[in-house]
């Protein structure tokens, strides 16, 4: 996740700076000055300070760049307008993070058919705008509860512990292409566990028992599903809830439950039913489905 804060700012007006221009291979600056208020800076260095503001709009390139790129799910981008409707102190925001990325969100909007850019495909938009004289509203935000995914957390508590560990090894066991495992990968997952192989091996056995169930395997093979989510955390009011797995297909969502006790349909089907109706909001045109697993490879479906 990146936050790109203030980009609908621009290029300032600087005064007292320093103005150089030296080559990274350079032994001295070709130039080196002082400078204070633009009205005061006679003509004579126009092209220092040309070739200045040119390498300072790269930069901001090179800013938008990397926050775009290094984003993994999700790229926050807000911007706020001057007293005088503007976004800079040069009275300009032409050229911003901001208006550079809205305006490519709304050519991809446009590319796809879509008058409503909260979701393009597998790209969620939040757009934020406001003015510093009026209250700040949201022109368009992601409806819904929030949502957090710690799938790398783990608190290896004594209760529960053996829980806790089979559902991170269903992790590294989902995540192999074709759900095949090497023993060099089984191998990594559990120096990644930092846990003994005693404690190990019958865990990694119930995992890719799991993962390769004929009627599970759809949920758990990279190359079946558009996206997944391992502990995927949501709010509730002010209680956080934890879902095991989410998997998203082309129309429908499915939330996995797993469980190793004694069965308790009625108490499963409401736990179930609250998870469909966080999730319904931000999965508002495909259909939500529920199901607990059981760690030996057993399915029930609970839609209600």
């Amino acid at each position: 996740m990146v936050w790109l804060i203030d980009a609908r700012d621009g290029p300032h007006a600087e005064s007292n700076d320093v103005l150089v221009d030296w080559a990274p291979a350079a032994p001295a600056p070709r130039h080196f000055s002082l400078f204070t208020v633009k009205s005061a800076r006679g003509r004579r260095r126009d092209a220092f300070f040309a070739t200045q503001s040119a390498l300072a709009a790269r930069e901001r390139l090179n800013l938008l760049y990397v926050a775009a790129t290094r984003a993994q799910r999700y790229l926050f981008v807000s911007g706020i307008d001057s007293e005088r409707g503007q976004g800079s102190a040069t009275g300009s925001t032409a050229g911003s993070a901001y208006d550079r990325l809205a305006a490519a969100v709304s050519a991809v909007a446009a590319a796809h058919g879509h008058t409503d850019t909260k979701a393009i495909g597998d790209i969620a938009v939040a757009v934020t705008a406001g003015s510093a004289s009026a209250s700040r509203r949201p022109h368009h935000a992601l409806p819904g509860p929030a949502v957090r995914s710690y799938g790398k957390r783990l608190a290896l508590t004594e209760a529960g512990r053996s829980g806790s560990l089979l559902h991170r090894i269903l992790e590294y066991a989902s995540a192999a292409p074709g759900l095949t495992h090497s023993a060099a990968q089984r191998d990594a997952v559990r120096r990644a566990l930092g846990i003994s192989e005693n404690e190990f091996a019958p865990l990694w056995t119930q995992a890719t028992a799991i993962v390769g169930t004929p009627q599970l395997r759809r949920f758990f093979d990279p190359g079946r599903f558009r996206r997944a989510e391992n502990e995927l955390e949501v709010l509730s009011g002010n209680e956080l809830k934890r879902i095991d797995r989410l998997v998203e297909f082309d129309d429908e969502v499915w939330i996995l439950d797993y469980k190793t006790g004694v069965a308790e349909p009625a108490a499963w089907r409401v736990q179930l039913a609250n998870y469909r109706a966080l999730l319904k909001p931000l999965f508002a045109n495909k259909k939500m489905r529920s199901a607990v697993v059981m760690t030996d490879g057993g399915f029930e479906e609970f839609d209600g």
